[in-house]
């Protein structure tokens, strides 16, 4: 038994992949002793070689063709010669009879799903591939492979389809049956579920329930010498049912109080004890004029004399 016959090749493997991924999704399909990844490492994606211990436990690793391990859907194939990709024997020989190749597709028109449902009148299609204006399906039965033949030529939407045996089975298939989906429910991708709630842990907290019933009050875990605090919000023994002292002074409230006490005396005069004086014109107004010449006015502008020198007159400024 040589070892390429223990060894399967898997194609678009992420580069984010490494060798212990590839154990914990193939070591379900028994022993492995070799891993490999070979390829480009800036690339997008890159391949690897698996070896295991029995032939059987390689054909079972077969069965995850077409899984989905980190958004990418992986080709497993038996290896030839242990160095590149190749396809010498398959868990299924007659796929490749099985499938048809279609050509001649509308670009965006036509999905997977309605090539199923087209194809499902002729027999019972296990998967199908689209690639742009190209498609393989396959089927159940050889049988209904044949019968997909006769219709070559016939139009689907836009465009008329061309189609002919194929020559290689589909590696990566968009759609599967549903019961090819669940074959092996394992993806490295996936996350582990949290196990279920035990009875022996207590529930957990809802709105209703309080939380002081999950928190239980302070315990000193060894003697303190300053004893145990008293809870928060306890007055100390001292104030008894008294309220304690009021720290600061409040006036009473009311009018303030009068300075001197009693209000002031009235005014009781000046030195004479009579009225203050009052400020103003006198009683009774203005004297009335008696009569008279009135007052001389002061002399013409420019005609000065002085005092004691009569007739003596000055020039005008």
């Amino acid at each position: 038994m040589q070892a390429t016959d223990r060894t399967v090749y898997v194609g678009n493997v992420g580069k984010e992949v490494d060798e212990a991924a590839l154990l914990a999704l193939f070591g379900h399909c028994g022993t492995v002793t070799q891993i490999r990844i070979a390829g480009d490492p800036s690339y997008e994606t890159r391949y690897a070689f698996i070896e295991f211990t029995t032939v059987e436990e390689s054909s079972t690793a077969l069965l995850l063709d077409g899984m989905n391990v980190f958004d990418r859907i992986i080709k497993v194939n038996m290896a030839r010669g242990g160095s590149g990709p190749g396809v010498v024997r398959s868990l299924d020989p007659d796929r490749v009879q099985r499938t048809v190749h279609v050509g001649g597709l509308p670009f965006d028109e036509i999905s997977e799903e309605t090539l199923s449902d087209y194809f499902s009148h002729v027999g019972e299609v296990n998967a199908v591939r689209k690639s742009g204006r190209f498609a393989w399906v396959e089927f159940a039965t050889l049988q209904a492979s044949q019968q997909a033949l006769t219709l070559d030529g016939e139009s689907l939407g836009s465009g008329i389809m061309k189609v002919s045996q194929s020559k290689t089975p589909i590696h990566t298939a968009g759609w599967r049956a549903p019961k090819f989906r669940d074959v092996i429910p394992l993806s490295t991708g996936a996350q582990e579920q949290s196990p279920p709630h035990s009875g022996n842990l207590p529930p957990p907290p809802t709105a209703s329930t309080s939380l002081n019933a999950h928190h239980p009050p302070y315990q000193a875990a060894h003697s303190d010498p300053y004893g145990t605090p008293p809870p928060y919000g306890a007055p100390p023994a001292s104030y008894g049912q008294q309220p304690p002292p009021n720290m600061y002074h409040q006036p009473p409230r009311g009018p303030p109080p009068s300075y001197p006490p009693g209000g002031a005396p009235p005014y009781q005069g000046g030195y004479g004890g009579g009225p203050p004086p009052q400020h103003g014109p006198p009683a009774g107004g203005p004297p009335p004029f008696r009569g008279g010449p009135p007052p001389p006015g002061p002399p013409p502008y420019g005609n000065f004399q002085q005092p004691g020198q009569h007739g003596q007159q000055y020039g005008r400024f």
